[in-house]
């Protein structure tokens, strides 16, 4: 939902059964940035992986793919731009919904090592709470449903269509 705090516009989501939530599941800024922090290190690193014979020539533009199409989904988030029909988003995104879910488990678990390798750290803290969310965001409302960002992007554009509808008025 969105809610206007001290007139700022701020994002709340759809809330669903799933519990527990994530501690940083409204941050969509947040997520935003972590996805945007995702690729351009995958960008500057994976060459070198790729030349050390770490990851193949395939893996490296799979994870670079994938990697912009979480950026452009959050980017359309953060712009209120309509999402693509998410049973079919790879064409759209550049990745299906199974490859981002894929992904994200993964962000996910090597966030949390991270941090329990480390808990005092202030960066893995904030990094697995946000890799939580961008991973919840992707996971079905309730079985047969659409994901939480879907719902909850769909509903913020409709709160801010309205709000914008009142300031007419």
């Amino acid at each position: 939902m969105v809610a206007l705090a001290g007139g700022e516009l701020t994002m709340r989501t759809f809330a669903s059964d799933v519990r527990p939530y994530p501690a940083r599941r409204d941050d969509w800024e947040g997520c935003h940035r972590l996805a945007e922090r995702i690729l351009f290190d995958r960008q500057a690193q994976d060459p070198v992986s790729l030349e050390h014979g770490r990851l193949t020539e395939e893996q490296v533009k799979t994870r670079a793919r994938i990697a912009g199409a979480l950026v452009t989904l959050w980017n359309r988030v953060l712009d209120f731009q309509a999402l693509p029909a998410e049973l079919d988003c790879s064409e759209d995104l550049g990745a299906s919904l199974d490859e981002l879910r894929v992904e994200m488990q993964a962000l996910r678990k090597w966030k949390q090592a991270a941090l329990a390798a480390d808990p005092s750290h202030p960066d893995a803290r904030a990094d697995a709470a946000i890799a939580e969310a961008l991973w919840w965001h992707l996971q079905p409302i309730a079985p047969q449903s659409l994901s939480h960002i879907w719902i909850a992007q769909d509903y913020a554009r409709f709160e801010r269509s309205q709000q914008r509808a009142q300031r007419r008025a």
